[in-house]
């Protein structure tokens, strides 16, 4: 019976010791584990901060290039007579909107003007932006739901596309057979330089004939309309208002870009037909895409064209004078 008694507590006892080392054997391989996660986690740590450290330096060097080719980038002179025929053609009816709360169902007319002055272009990381600065205006006709006819109209001191519209604008087909590289009217853009003094009689009555057929005629209360309001004192005034950019730029794609500046009370924000949106970025944009000193440039020519255009003298009658002066 002893010997018994004394096999049993050996027993036990080894089934103890069996069972600890299994604790500690456990135990072990759980510190092992939270070891490696731990070690796991550091590295990955690690790697996201250098990571991050990599992207943060592409960034300081893609800022400190583009603000390099920024400063390099120059305006272009072009002073011409600027048209897009049909803003929504152009890209592509994205929209009929609404005015004043109605519904729009057709957009009849909506016709982009501009004297210009300057072009500017640049490379950014999403593509090649296109900028026209001048005395601009779009003008709208439009059909609500109700059946009642609108007109409506903003006036614009910029335009900025993207390569893309741009592309569709400079390949669509002429509508004449001028084939003068300085005169294009065209079924999406009309664009006919101010000063036409080295063209022969003969082709300035050519031009002349092709203007008045496919833009003036047709378009003419809208000319007038347009001489109108850049006659009056405080339209197109960028040192108050800022600018006004109807833009066709991948992130603010069919909108009318606005200036900080601008009373947020102004009727000029409520929305009009075919437009998205009309949104207070225009001073970050033209910051982070134009020099200080080429936006001083583009700012003195449009005013220079304010005090051109506001006194011109031409007949109504025939609007090819306004560009005959």
């Amino acid at each position: 019976m002893g010997m018994e008694k004394w096999d049993d507590g050996s027993l036990e006892r080894e089934d103890i010791e069996k069972e600890s080392l299994e604790k500690e054997k456990i135990e072990q391989e759980r510190m092992e584990r939270e070891m490696l996660e731990r070690q796991r986690l550091e590295q990955e740590r690690l790697e996201q901060e250098r990571l991050e450290r990599e992207r943060i330096e592409r960034e300081r060097l893609e800022r400190e290039r583009f603000e390099q080719l920024k400063a390099e980038s120059k305006v272009y002179p072009n002073y011409s007579l600027f048209m897009i025929p049909s803003w929504s053609d152009l890209l592509g009816y994205p929209m009929l909107g609404t005015y004043v709360n109605h519904p729009v169902s057709r957009i009849e007319s909506d016709p982009v003007i501009f004297f210009s002055s300057y072009d500017y272009s640049i490379e950014t990381s999403q593509g090649r932006l296109h900028y026209l600065f001048g005395l601009g205006y779009h003008f709208l006709k439009f059909e609500l739901e109700s059946g009642k006819y609108v007109t409506d109209n903003r006036v614009l001191t910029g335009l900025v596309l993207s390569d893309f519209v741009y592309d569709l604008m400079a390949t669509s087909l002429n509508v004449t057979l001028e084939e003068d590289r300085d005169v294009i009217i065209a079924e999406k853009v009309v664009k006919v330089p101010i000063n036409l003094s080295n063209k022969s009689e003969e082709h300035m009555t050519f031009i002349k004939g092709a203007l008045m057929r496919n833009v003036f005629i047709s378009n003419k209360a809208i000319f007038l309309e347009m001489m109108d309001r850049i006659s009056i004192e405080n339209e197109y005034n960028i040192l108050n208002d800022g600018h006004k950019i109807l833009s066709a730029h991948e992130d603010f794609f069919n909108q009318i870009l606005v200036s900080e500046k601008m009373n947020q009370a102004s009727p000029y924000l409520n929305l009009t037909a075919g437009i998205e949106r009309i949104h207070f970025v225009a001073d970050n944009l033209l910051k982070e895409t134009i020099s200080s000193i080429n936006l001083e440039i583009i700012e003195e020519s449009i005013n220079g064209l304010k005090r051109v255009y506001s006194n011109i003298e031409y007949d109504p009658m025939d609007l090819f004078s306004i560009i005959e002066q």
